[in-house]
């Protein structure tokens, strides 16, 4: 797993209280949309783990789907969350919740790809 630093200062970290409490601990990914295609995935395949108080994000991929980076690589991130936007070093989220699920969005305007998620802890 490769470790990722952001170029700059760590991130800070400004949050809704409901969502930091939301977001920390284990997601796995259920469901892949981009566009046209949908992909439901095995409870194994994609697992992201915020630690919001350390501003990281874990981010492990199976073998099985390592050819596609689903958003974001195998890695450690540093993150900052604003209100329902998160963002690494490389790349800018919309997120939200829907009932008990975490919803990633790359570009929702554009009808890029999002993520579904279901908490494990």
């Amino acid at each position: 797993m490769k470790n990722i630093t952001p170029s700059s200062a760590e991130f800070n970290v400004a949050y809704l209280p409901e969502n930091l409490t939301k977001l920390n601990g284990k997601w796995r990914v259920e469901r892949y949309e981009e566009s046209t295609k949908t992909k439901n995935l095995q409870p194994q395949d994609i697992i992201w783990t915020f630690n919001t108080d350390s501003n990281k994000l874990i981010v492990e991929k199976t073998n099985a789907i390592s050819n596609h980076s689903f958003l974001l690589d195998s890695g450690i991130y540093s993150i900052e969350c604003i209100t329902d936007s998160l963002k690494t070093e490389l790349q800018e989220f919309d997120f939200y919740f829907e009932y008990d699920k975490l919803i990633v969005a790359e570009n929702p305007e554009a009808d890029a790809a999002i993520l579904t998620f279901s908490k494990i802890d």
